[in-house]
């Protein structure tokens, strides 16, 4: 651009000429201390690593990360209850010398013995009860004889028969399902909607980056004129109300520059605390990620009709989404307990096995089968089923109401999608007439009818307009992303 070729020409000399002169708080000094805290906080850290680690160290996602870990917890410790378990018992007796036998033939003698036992046990997710127990005795601990004598073995299996209702395991197994999908569907959600925020806020650095370097040129010219009415005053050819004007617009750039730094660097800070970054970050117009992700979002389509709209809110919006689960979960709660019914059939059988029995009699079997009727329950079914109904209504209503403030929230930003695209028409405009006035007064410059300082000025005017509409242009995109973010077209 004009300007920095002009500033490139100029050199530095006249503002550090004014500086040397002893003017307190000059803008010079503010900027050189900034621009030096800027190349300190710049560096090879780009755009595109600084969104990888956002993502990474964020503490939102973090936390997002965590419960569906815990998530994740709760289903591997619900199924790690459902598998095998074992535990292994022993026990060593010892009776010391005693009469045994009757009082004709009496006998003193002591004893010990050396017992092993071993439980298990399983339930499975369709309730089916399993438990076994095997138990060993060395009756002289340590010889290990007849030890296929000295055993017992028990297996016991029950279960419900009817109703064939799920367990509680499966039940809550259920449940987490739909929590983890919901889960990783919100960090996904979050994932996007920090991308779009992060972009957002780098642009926005972009743009007070530029403004700094305009609020230089224009301290340079304040300056200019301030110190040619300085000369025209000593001479008689300026009063002093033209001087004090041009000293209270130096100060006012130097007060706008000085909001404009604090804005940069409050805005800096804030996006390095929200991508827990450790610094340093390269700011630049021409990183190939930025490209990439502005492309994205022109090419985004959210010119859709109502019914659209309303059908993809319906489709995404996780919210919705959890109120549909929670009703659907509601309405198989309401079956289950319609089919809990009064008739219950329980069946369980047993196998024993007992090595110290006569060969016939050492292994036996038992079957059972239960039937239980409860013919009065003090209306608890009743009850139960009306408080399940209840629920499933009142998430009913919930859907309506959720769905149209949603709806409502969304024309809200189709609204102001539309104002913002209407304030870009008038940028463009006003950029279209900049550039007029621009080629204007660089045709009197070149004829000798304005000043450098007049055409400096145009040419300011018209980096400013341009930036305007860049600005304008940046808010549009932003309203496309987010509405499509909000229909789960990002």
């Amino acid at each position: 651009m004009y300007l920095a070729e002009e500033r490139s020409k100029r050199g530095k000399s006249s503002i550090f000429e004014n500086g040397k002169k002893g003017l307190r708080g000059s803008l010079l000094t503010i900027f050189f201390i900034f621009l030096l805290s800027i190349s300190l906080i710049a560096g090879d850290f780009s755009l595109e690593e600084a969104v990888k680690t956002g993502l990474e160290n964020n503490q939102e996602l973090v936390q997002k990360y965590q419960e569906i870990k815990n998530l994740e917890r709760e289903v591997a410790s619900l199924e790690a209850g459902l598998d095998w378990t074992w535990k292994l018992n022993s026990n060593y007796g010892y009776v010391s010398e005693r009469y045994t036998g009757n009082i004709y033939n009496p006998v003193a003698e002591s004893m010990d013995s050396l017992a092993f036992t071993l439980d298990g046990g399983k339930i499975t997710l369709k309730g089916l009860d399993i438990n076994t127990h095997f138990s060993l005795t060395d009756y002289e601990p340590f010889s290990f004889e007849n030890l296929d004598e000295n055993y017992r073995f028990r297996l016991d299996v029950s279960k419900r028969l009817f109703p064939l209702l799920p367990t509680g395991a499966e039940r809550s197994l259920l449940q987490l399902d739909g929590r983890i999908n919901i889960a990783r569907s919100d960090l996904a959600l979050t994932k996007s909607r920090k991308e779009i925020d992060w972009l957002s806020a780098y642009l926005n650095l972009l743009r007070l980056e530029k403004r700094i370097e305009f609020n230089q040129v224009r301290y340079e010219l304040a300056r200019e004129n301030l110190v040619s009415l300085e000369k025209q005053s000593g001479l008689g050819e300026a009063g002093k109300d033209q001087v004090l004007t041009a000293e209270m617009a130096v100060k006012e750039v130097e007060l706008q520059a000085r909001q404009v730094e604090n804005t940069f660097l409050q805005a800096w800070e804030a996006l390095r605390l929200d991508m827990g970054i450790g610094g340093e970050l390269l700011l630049s117009e021409d990183s190939r990620y930025l490209r990439k992700f502005l492309d994205k979002a022109d090419q985004i389509n959210i010119e859709i009709g109502r019914e659209e709209r309303e059908r993809l809110l319906q489709e995404n919006n996780l919210q919705l989404r959890q109120i549909m689960l929670n009703k659907e979960y509601a309405e198989k709660e309401l079956q289950w307990q319609q089919e809990e019914g009064k008739i219950k059939i329980d069946s369980s059988g047993n196998y024993n096995y007992d090595a110290s029995l006569p060969d016939p009699y050492k292994g036996y079997w038992e079957l059972s089968l239960g039937l239980s009727y409860e013919f009065y329950d003090s209306g608890e079914q009743k009850l139960a089923l009306a408080g399940i109904e209840s629920r499933i209504e009142n998430l009913e209503r919930e859907y309506t109401n959720s769905l149209a403030r949603l709806m409502q929230e969304l024309e809200g930003m189709y609204s102001q999608y539309e104002l913002d695209k209407m304030g870009l028409e008038i940028k463009e405009i006003s950029l279209e007439r900049a550039r007029l006035q621009a080629g204007l007064s660089k045709s009197q410059y070149e004829n000798g009818l304005v000043t450098e300082s007049r055409y400096r000025e145009a040419l300011l005017a018209l980096e400013q307009t341009e930036l305007d509409y860049q600005e304008a242009l940046d808010k549009v995109r932003f309203d496309k992303l987010r509405i499509a973010l909000y229909l789960g077209l990002y």
